[in-house]
């Protein structure tokens, strides 16, 4: 052996604190994500309700966010809901206007989103 030599310890300790705060920021970064999914979904309802676009309910209660580990869905399985965001054309060939709910209230959250995970602390 040499007579000159450098010992470090601590490495297993640092990996498991390194492991804890990933595992920590993943917890956060998930509620965020959640957070946006669920807040869009409120903003898309009350989007629609703003705008008139409510006769039923149906559509505006169709929103809903599915969550998984790190991702948040937000949709409608009405099949009028798109032609509602997008605008359309009626069998007479008329156009009828968009009318977007989801698309501003994701943008309105997105924003939200990133400012939250940018401003996440371990």
């Amino acid at each position: 052996m040499s007579s000159f030599s450098v010992t470090i310890t601590g490495g297993n300790e640092a990996i498991a604190a390194f492991r804890q705060a990933t595992a920590k920021m993943r917890s956060q970064a998930n509620d965020i994500i959640h957070q946006t999914g669920d807040n869009t979904v409120t903003d898309t309802q009350k989007n629609l309700t703003d705008q008139g676009a409510v006769k039923t309910g149906r559509l505006r209660a169709s929103y809903q966010a599915t969550q998984e580990d790190l991702s948040s869905t937000v949709g409608s399985d009405v099949p009028y809901a798109p032609p509602i965001e997008f605008g359309h054309h009626t069998r007479s060939g008329s156009f009828v206007a968009a009318r977007p709910a989801l698309f501003p209230a994701f943008e309105r959250n997105r924003v939200w989103m990133v400012d939250q995970l940018e401003a996440m602390k371990v």
